[in-house]
């Protein structure tokens, strides 16, 4: 995510608030049609990638280790999803 992040702030039209603020709200969208938060949705993103043995998580709280773990109930993704993102982030 961090390299998509990275894209954004260098694609042709200047990196602003809204750009952000814009792509954040799409992904969320998203989520929520898979009905995952958004965090989960990024680590089911982060999960799908075969390369990525193993995704670290911050949770401060048991509750939020258990609403991390609910990402692993649905880390497949359809092409029209990978699709969807990849325009959100290009």
């Amino acid at each position: 995510l961090e390299r998509d992040v990275e894209k954004l702030k260098k694609a042709d039209a200047p990196f602003t608030r809204y750009t952000y603020d814009a792509a954040v709200k799409k992904l969320n969208e998203l989520a929520k049609k898979r009905n995952q938060s958004l965090a989960q949705f990024a680590l089911a993103w982060l999960l799908k990638d075969s390369r990525i043995t193993s995704v670290l998580i911050g949770a401060s709280s048991p509750q939020q280790l258990e609403d991390n773990l609910k990402s692993l109930d649905n880390i497949s993704f359809s092409i029209d999803e990978l699709n969807q993102i990849e325009k959100i982030l290009a």
